[in-house]
């Protein structure tokens, strides 16, 4: 067995040098990733720890498949030396169990995890209403209004529950196709970005939610949404303040994290030309075909359009993780299931309709315990991951509607900031 250090597994973060770390075992997946499923997922974590993303996003019969012989003969390179107390545990008996539980309801009702075949005609058919909404008001001269909230209803619900559902696994099958979704979907349409996405929320927001690694809460000094930031005078006036930033932030992380996603180390050329070709679709379509075609008042249509984007996408993004409940939960724990599921927050659980509307995310703790399910399965297993905290005495946190949760993040804010 060969020992190596993490500096030693560092090293090795590119394409056509891929080591990770599973469980302090290090695998050279640089030949497997040509036939993985997920193609090049792995070069998210390259060079790093992948644990919790490999208990995550894989059924259990791909975790039996690492310590086969023959996985171990072809990729098994060594050991870390120094087995550093990692945040958490991820392979539990709780998790284990409950994965079980929940594949097993959802094998006897014959409901796929994911890359559902009428989920793919839901997708393209959402995307095709989108476009249409779109032609009613970035087409015309007179852009509809009341078109103009649907545009944004839908564009949530391609980027949310379409996008990031690719980006997590959720769309495997075929390549071409999630590929496809992933960049037109994500960037195309919300002007968002493939590979950061992934580094930022699939590695460090949902390994370590909540925690100091999560930079999904340490976007904005002016707002205080982790108690590990220090707070400022500013900070006492942030649930009046927060509701501008939400709308503004997002749109100025469009255009100023383009340089991120394409200076970044370890993106590959392939990488930065696909952002670069659905980057620009996305610049001409919401900025310059309107302006070009209506003249410079269009502008206004195209700020105000971002800008409610922004309010609508954040608001119910931070919801999910931001409460008082989730920040200081009442006791700590290294098993992460058990953290996922303290941190995070429902509403309107088991509500088909309002699942449908938010992409999954109003099942936030069915999603991280397992993000690459389809979020079409995840009103179904709710009831299983709820019972489960029941007799184990964790905190099932959901609130009865979206404005309750709304009021609550308030109330949040509130308190973060004095």
């Amino acid at each position: 067995m060969k020992l190596l250090t993490k500096e030693d597994v560092e090293k090795h973060n590119k394409k056509n040098d891929c080591w990770i770390i599973i469980n302090y075992k290090v695998y050279n997946l640089t030949n497997f990733m040509k036939n993985h499923p997920g193609g090049y997922d792995p070069m998210q974590i390259a060079g790093g720890d992948a644990t919790h993303l490999f208990y995550s996003l894989h059924p259990k019969i791909v975790k039996n498949l690492i310590n086969s012989e023959s996985f171990i003969q072809k990729y098994y390179v060594g050991e870390i030396k120094t087995k550093c107390k990692s945040n958490f545990d991820h392979n539990t008996i709780f998790y284990n169990t409950l994965r079980d539980d929940v594949e097993n309801e959802l094998l006897k009702k014959n409901i796929p995890l994911r890359d559902n075949f009428l989920y793919k005609i839901y997708n393209i058919f959402i995307i095709f209403l989108f476009f249409v909404c779109y032609n009613f008001v970035f087409n015309k001269k007179t852009s509809n209004i009341y078109l103009m909230f649907l545009m944004i209803m839908l564009d949530f619900m391609i980027s949310v529950g379409i996008a990031h559902e690719a980006h997590h696994g959720g769309i495997l099958k075929p390549k071409f196709y999630r590929w496809f979704i992933k960049y037109i979907s994500l960037v195309t349409i919300n002007g968002g970005w493939s590979f950061y996405w992934m580094w930022d929320h699939n590695v460090l927001h949902h390994g370590y939610t909540n925690e100091k690694e999560d930079l999904n809460k340490f976007y904005s000094k002016s707002l205080r949404l982790s108690k590990y930031l220090p707070k400022i005078p500013i900070h006492k006036y942030q649930h009046l303040l927060a509701w501008f930033g939400y709308s503004v932030g997002l749109l100025y992380s469009k255009i100023t994290i383009d340089f991120w996603e394409l200076t970044t180390i370890k993106t590959s050329f392939e990488d930065k030309l696909n952002h670069i070709v659905f980057k620009s679709i996305w610049y001409y379509l919401f900025w310059i075909h309107p302006i070009k075609n209506f003249g410079i008042g269009k502008l206004f249509i195209c700020i105000i359009y971002q800008l409610l984007v922004g309010l609508y996408f954040t608001t119910l993004f931070v919801i999910n993780h931001n409460q008082i409940e989730n920040e200081f939960p009442k006791s700590k724990t290294t098993d992460w299931a058990k953290h996922e599921i303290i941190t995070s927050s429902n509403y309107n659980s088991g509500n088909i309709v309002i699942n449908l509307l938010t992409g999954g995310l109003n099942h936030q703790i069915e999603h991280h315990l397992f993000p690459s399910f389809s979020h079409h399965t995840y009103p179904i297993i709710h009831k299983i991951v709820k019972q489960k905290c029941l007799e184990n005495n964790i905190l099932y946190n959901n609130y009865k509607t979206v404005f309750h949760a709304i009021y609550q993040h308030y109330q949040y804010l509130k308190k973060m900031g004095t």
